[in-house]
């Protein structure tokens, strides 16, 4: 029953997440390379916005050419270790959130789980997976500190969405998102749940969002036709990159002060932020998704010395 009102609710706000969201056209207006349009067949009509290139269509990359390359527009959906980070950053250490349903992200064909293949698309049983993580999240959170002033009500839901929806969806929410978001808090009030209970389905309306499970690579389109990230995206966008989870409050600062496309500032932040803790992990997360040294685990041999301790202590030096 509260899973099928919280659908209802957040129809105002979510996309469709049975698919993959749309995926852009190249610049010349073409679909790329052997791209399919919304799951559908290639050679189906494409009704994707311009600009940008589809992974396997973008083969004429030279590092030879010091000409700046745009890269790919997309929806780049969060992989299950970024949901989880970003959930301990955003909404605190939660006791008790499962996480055991979510997909695993890397399919056998692929090394990364951050690859954008179809796999890797949200899917039925993916979402189901999503839907289970919310509602242990929103029940589980602290909702007090979330919404320390609940007790006024509709006031309070108004006063605290713009930041609380902001960190979950890093960068801030436009009036008629809040709007929206403000409308399915009423309408749960005037269902007859009380205030607590329905801010904790604002905590589940807030991850299920798009805006939340996806970040945006999309950027504005500029006069000679072509696309360039906002600074709220390249927040996103190098945060990701490097500790694999939220932008912190430096990047945030420099996005609300529109200083994120200077080159200089660029290099500076992702020379600060691989020095974190947090890069040391994800960095070697990445290597041993690369050198796939999980493997090696899985590696049996008769030679006595070739111990599980040996294994693992491969496993641990290649990445």
């Amino acid at each position: 029953m509260q899973r099928k009102i919280l659908l209802i609710g957040t129809m105002l706000i979510l996309m469709s997440c049975s698919n993959r969201p749309l995926t852009p056209r190249s610049l010349s207006g073409e679909r790329a390379v052997g791209e399919s349009v919304n799951g559908g067949s290639k050679d189906s009509a494409t009704v994707n916005p311009d600009g940008g290139l589809s992974t396997d269509g973008y083969l004429d990359l030279s590092c030879d050419n010091k000409e700046t390359h745009r890269g790919v527009r997309a929806w780049r959906r969060l992989s299950n270790i970024e949901i989880k980070n970003t959930v301990t950053d955003v909404f605190g250490v939660i006791d008790g959130v499962d996480y055991t349903s979510f997909i695993n992200d890397i399919p056998k064909a692929e090394v990364f789980d951050t690859s954008m293949v179809a796999s890797n698309f949200v899917s039925t049983n993916r979402m189901k997976g999503y839907f289970t993580f919310a509602e242990s999240l929103s029940a589980n959170a602290d909702i007090a500190k979330l919404f320390p002033c609940l007790a006024e009500g509709k006031s309070c839901i108004a006063l605290t969405l713009p930041s609380l929806g902001a960190a979950a969806w890093r960068r801030p929410l436009s009036a008629d998102e809040l709007a929206k978001l403000q409308a399915i808090y009423d309408q749960l009030i005037t269902d007859g749940y009380k205030a607590e209970a329905a801010a904790r389905f604002m905590v589940q309306a807030l991850v299920l969002s798009q805006a939340f499970l996806y970040r945006s690579e999309l950027g504005v389109k500029l006069a000679d036709g072509t696309y360039e990230l906002t600074d709220w995206e390249l927040a996103s966008a190098l945060s990701y990159a490097t500790i694999r989870s939220v932008p912190d409050a430096e990047l945030k600062a420099l996005a609300v002060k529109k200083q994120l496309r200077n080159s200089d500032n660029l290099a500076k932040q992702a020379t600060r932020l691989l020095g974190l803790p947090k890069a040391k992990i994800a960095w070697k997360d990445f290597g041993s998704m690369w050198l796939e040294s999980a493997n090696v685990l899985d590696v049996t041999k008769k030679q006595a010395a070739f111990t599980d301790t040996v294994k693992t202590k491969l496993s641990d030096e290649m990445a």
